[in-house]
């Protein structure tokens, strides 16, 4: 993979599907085709197909409030079932295409009816917005396929169908769901306890293709229902779980633990609010960072972050925050042997940060650089411990800091 000079992430690998082939440009409408610039990468597996959406210059602007213009449409035997919209963090970009550093990234719609044609949704906000580049990734079931909810993993089947059966409704199995009845859900809480495709790991492995057609999704909670039992659960995510869920807002496993991210795991959810993670390394030999880097890159409407990350090498970069601006609540708990300390503009980025809670263990003589809340005029609360652990067992407290504000 590589970036192009407006700093998207683009993945270069073969796709039976690309632009000239599997997708159609409609006529020219309000000049938009013409002016368009992006390519669409389709790929089919197991009746489900994978989208990559890329613009490096979109006149967004060009949307008509009463006749937006379809940008374009993908071809019959690869649209969806049901309607789709999902999100896109676009970077501002001049008209030939070239980086605007004057102007922040905007946050946008694009939809797609059952006939294929992909449109901007259109807002207010928009007007005048100007050029964008962007690159989205989705997924979204083929037409004329069954749901296969009974083939999901135990757990899915139960969240699925507790979300379905609400309110005194008629009970539905999982042999009744349709896709109309996926994209309904916009909360699934799973309970990873139900291990019934590991049962003796204390392994949770998500299938492919458990998300299929849960497309409304705005909540997803992972957790684990048996917290009694003193194992410990790992969770383990397919490298595109998310683009099944391009709407999503909160993303919290509570009580399981992931041994590392995919690349890109957040960067095709940016409209995501709330983001709750306990990562930490199932083996020591383990080196590097369990979380790919550009972790926080393109999620720029965070507004609470709640972060466990455990192991080796787990240095922060300086820049971890600085594609947070709407941060107000921070926790972040860190233990790696090779951490060396925060910077004292750690905290720089996030001027509406309310409330902190920070954690640290490392090596050394660690302490809290002084100016380190100076960036932090909103700040209502701040719990803030280190500590420094050699080799023995039971590491001692070097310092603390506890504050109030």
């Amino acid at each position: 993979s590589y970036e192009n000079d407006n700093g998207l992430p683009w993945h270069s690998d073969p796709l039976p599907f690309c632009w000239g082939e599997a997708v159609t440009m409609v006529p020219d409408h309000g000049n938009v085709p013409a002016n368009w610039q992006g390519q669409m990468h389709l790929e089919v597996r197991n009746s489900t197909v994978f989208a990559t959406v890329r613009s490096v210059r979109s006149p967004v602007q060009n949307r008509p409030q009463t006749q937006p213009g379809v940008v374009f449409t993908v071809p019959e035997e690869l649209r969806s079932p049901t309607a789709l919209t999902w999100v896109v963090g676009g970077h501002p970009v001049w008209a030939d295409g070239t980086a605007d550093p004057t102007r922040d990234m905007q946050m946008f719609g694009m939809s797609m009816d059952t006939a294929g044609r992909v449109r901007y949704v259109d807002e207010p906000r928009l007007d005048d917005a100007g050029h964008f580049g962007y690159q989205a990734m989705l997924a979204w079931p083929l037409a004329d396929t069954e749901p296969q909810v009974c083939e999901r993993s135990q757990a899915v089947q139960t969240a699925i169908l507790a979300s379905l059966n609400v309110d005194g409704a008629d009970a539905t199995t999982c042999a009744d769901i349709t896709w109309m009845d996926l994209s309904t859900i916009q909360s699934l809480e799973i309970d990873a306890s139900n291990l019934e495709n590991a049962p003796y790991s204390r392994h949770y492995t998500f299938l492919p293709d458990e998300l299929a057609g849960v497309s409304s999704l705005r909540n997803l909670r992972v957790y684990n229902g048996s917290i009694e039992d003193p194992s410990i659960i790992w969770a383990h995510l397919p490298e595109r779980l998310l683009d099944h869920a391009p709407l999503i807002q909160d993303l919290n496993f509570s009580h399981v633990f992931l041994p590392k991210l995919s690349s890109g795991f957040l960067n095709h959810a940016p409209n995501l609010r709330s983001l709750s993670l306990t990562v930490t390394r199932p083996f020591p030999s383990l080196n590097g960072p369990p979380y790919p880097e550009g972790f926080l890159a393109l999620t720029p409407q965070l507004k609470h972050v709640e972060l466990h990350l455990d192991g080796t090498e787990m240095g922060l970069p300086p820049d971890f925050l600085s594609n947070a601006p709407n941060l107000q609540v921070l926790r972040l708990y860190v233990d790696g042997e090779t951490w060396s300390g925060l910077p004292s503009d750690f905290l720089a980025d996030t001027p509406n940060l309310e409330v902190l809670g920070l954690e640290i263990l490392g090596e050394g003589s660690l302490s809290v650089p002084s100016q380190f809340l100076f960036h932090s005029p909103r700040l209502k609360q701040a719990r803030i411990w280190v500590m420094s652990v050699d080799e023995a067992e039971t590491p001692p407290v070097v310092g603390s800091v506890r504050t109030t504000l």
